[in-house]
């Protein structure tokens, strides 16, 4: 009898799991919008250098969103040296927002910094890493190893890494990030990228690598 009901629980579950992917990834969505007279993501700001988004829909998780974002972008409002913008894209059910400062401190490099909301449209829902993650069947742990592997590439090849240990290589790549934290995630045709903040200025040999990524590492494939 328990295994009857372990087995039809099992099943359960995996009928779950399906449903949860077909809600994900389909088209049909009837939009909640606030203002029905604007797009689904329009500009609350929008000068020379500052392009800062509203998303337009209905929903707790959206407030907070919307919170969120000004919060990010408000020490740089006033700032001459930053720049604000951000793009989105519709990936089935999935709404994908990436809001992008690049501060110049006229030292270092830029400062990059990034923040991401993949939004569920059907019922404004915002998506967190781990959900985001069973989509390319995959998890935090594997997609930092992609991150990190995608450090190691470059600086086997550096002049200022290579012969670092892989402990004093995990301390570099640490100064300047926290693998766990300071990666924002973006769908763009069905592909996740994660874009990488880096919280301090960096020397220009290592700028011109990250910039010839846009600071973007893929990791994983939707459709695959």
């Amino acid at each position: 009898m328990n295994r009857k009901i372990l087995f039809g629980g099992i099943i359960v579950f995996i009928i779950l799991i399906l449903l949860y992917g077909i809600l994900l990834l389909t088209n049909k969505t009837e939009l909640n919008l606030q203002d029905k007279n604007k797009d689904i993501i329009y500009d609350k700001v929008n000068n020379k250098n500052k392009k800062i988004p509203y998303v337009n829909l209905v929903g707790e998780d959206i407030n907070k969103i919307n919170e969120n974002i000004d919060l990010f972008v408000k020490d740089y409002l006033n700032e001459n040296n930053s720049n604000v913008s951000y793009e989105y894209n519709k990936n089935g059910n999935i709404l994908s927002i990436l809001i992008r400062i690049i501060y110049y401190n006229g030292v270092d490099a830029p400062e990059i910094k990034f923040t991401s909301y993949n939004i569920l449209l059907n019922d404004s829902y915002l998506i967190s890493d781990d959900e985001l993650f069973t989509l390319i069947n995959s998890n935090k742990g594997e997609v930092n190893k992609i991150i990190e592997n995608s450090f190691i590439d470059y600086y086997n090849e550096s002049e200022i890494c290579k012969n670092l240990s892989y402990q004093d290589f995990i301390k570099y790549r640490d100064y300047y990030f926290n693998i766990d934290k300071d990666v924002s995630y973006y769908i763009d045709n069905n592909k996740i990228y994660g874009y990488i903040n880096i919280n301090k200025g960096m020397d220009y040999s290592e700028y011109e690598y990250f910039q010839d990524l846009s600071f973007k590492v893929l990791v994983g494939d939707i459709n695959a």
